[in-house]
């Protein structure tokens, strides 16, 4: 596990081999969460994400799944160090410079998640402390029932919500061995597919070709090819839907009733 720092400049000065640094923070778009920021110093580019004191393990979370992954054949982001002191936690990891994807891009992405899902696996299903031997099983409780109780739904569709859990196995299929994935997929590029801010668990490498889809911006050549080199068994789309579901709800709590509807039309189209 990476060092945890009590005081950021502290952090860098270490990394860096110097005695003594001065960053400067510029603030730059990293998602909804966190705050984020590029960290000039010494000419030396890196990336910071910051947050309440509380969030560090959340930090520690992604800096595992970003270590997990980093097995696999997909390049990630390369975690430093973490940074508690008296106002935040902090997570400080390298630059990735971002540019024009190469002609290759989408089919080398799906190459290599492909790959990565074959070859990155465990004997259970899960994260830590939520292991499950059978994959139905893990996604009902610890991922679609614990955000249909936490979402504001309601009552006629959380009774809906309840006959879904129930049906999870008309529906889904378990892979041959649970398989490492991405779970929330972001990535950045300049020429080749870099993978960030990972909710990595073990399961089915579906989620991430589902979650791929869902707000669009894949190139088709991306599903083509995962198909090709992994194959996509028949009943597909109606995984993915479901497999959604998840992040449909988790962007309601978040981010309001905007994601509303959509949830609905998935509860209701599949209990």
């Amino acid at each position: 596990m990476l060092t945890c720092y009590d005081n950021l400049n502290t952090a860098i000065s270490d990394m860096l081999g110097t005695s003594t640094a001065q960053p400067v923070l510029t603030r730059v778009t990293g998602g909804d969460i966190n705050e984020a920021f590029r960290v000039s110093v010494n000419g030396t580019t890196l990336f910071a994400k910051r947050n309440q004191p509380h969030r560090l393990n959340d930090f520690k979370e992604e800096c595992q799944g970003l270590l997990a992954l980093s097995q696999g054949a997909l390049d990630t982001a390369k975690p430093l160090a973490f940074v508690l002191d008296d106002r935040h936690a902090w997570l400080l990891l390298e630059w990735i410079d971002t540019g024009k994807p190469a002609d290759n891009f989408w089919t080398n992405f799906a190459e290599r998640l492909a790959a990565t899902h074959q070859s990155v696996t465990a004997k259970t299903f899960g994260w830590k402390n939520t292991e499950q031997t059978q994959w139905i099983d893990y996604f009902r409780e610890y991922k679609l029932r614990p955000k249909l109780e936490k979402a504001p739904l309601n009552s006629r569709t959380q009774r809906l919500g309840e006959r879904l859990l129930a049906k999870l196995e008309n529906y889904l299929l378990p892979p041959t061995r649970p398989q490492l994935v991405h779970g929330d997929f972001m990535t950045n590029a300049q020429g080749q597919a870099v993978l960030i801010d990972p909710h990595a668990y073990y399961g089915h490498g579906e989620v991430d070709v589902a979650l791929a889809q869902l707000f669009g911006g894949f190139h088709s050549s991306f599903y083509a090819t995962y198909t090709e080199v992994y194959g996509l068994e028949a009943g597909f789309q109606e995984r993915a839907d479901i497999y959604n579901l998840y992040h449909l709800l988790n962007h309601l709590i978040l981010f309001g009733n905007s994601y509303l509807p959509a949830c609905q039309r998935v509860i209701e189209r599949y209990a």
